[in-house]
């Protein structure tokens, strides 16, 4: 197809290697440096392909290596923007998705969960699935892994298109790439109020 097309002008053989293909999609497609050829291909595939392909292609044991000890490599991974994200399209009151909706096993924090706790997270779970989402690309250090569908629908912030539970090695390499977990950006704070009586001082 178009998408095969174009990853032959870029010099990428028939039967590539994911480290063939990793290489392409990290390229330079229009000589300017200010684009890469994932963002062709995101267009060609469509947002469901290119997260399919995305995650096949780090399915491969060989490519998390690859970027590790390819210092070029690393950072064209780091600053290019490649990755499938997915944000809440707020804006519109439609229940369509532009993608597959991500799913996440969503954590409280607390390794003690009871029926209720349950309920809450189908609960999330129904509602994330009602929310309209647009795919983007964008780099590992701008996406957060969603660990926590609470904060998710509470924040909604730029999350990686994929499930990350169920992915760990793709969960690892953005890690690596400059991600952070969605529950470790999210700290609560509590403050206390006092209120002083009609002769005594207030407290801060």
């Amino acid at each position: 197809g178009a998408a095969n097309a174009f990853l032959a002008r870029l010099g990428v053989r028939t039967n590539p290697t994911a480290h063939d293909l990793l290489r392409a999609l990290l390229s330079d497609s229009s000589g300017s440096g200010s684009s890469s050829s994932a963002t062709v291909l995101h267009e060609r595939l469509g947002a469901d392909n290119y997260s399919k392909m995305i995650c096949e292609l780090l399915a491969e044991p060989q490519v998390l290596e690859s970027i590790r000890s390819d210092s070029k490599l690393l950072k064209a991974a780091r600053s290019r923007k490649w990755l499938p994200a997915v944000k809440f399209d707020d804006a519109s009151a439609s229940t369509a998705t532009t993608t597959t909706p991500t799913t996440a096993t969503a954590s409280s924090g607390s390794k003690e969960k009871d029926d209720d706790d349950d309920d809450d997270l189908d609960a999330d779970a129904a509602k994330l699935k009602n929310r309209r989402r647009v795919q983007i690309l964008s780099r590992a250090k701008d996406i957060v892994l969603c660990d926590n569908n609470q904060y998710l629908l509470l924040f909604n912030p730029l999350t990686l298109a994929v499930d990350v539970v169920s992915n760990p090695r793709m969960a690892g390499l953005c890690q690596l790439l400059g991600s952070k977990w969605l529950s470790e950006e999210v700290t609560e704070s509590f403050s206390v109020s006092s209120s002083g009586g009609s002769g005594g001082g207030g407290g801060s």
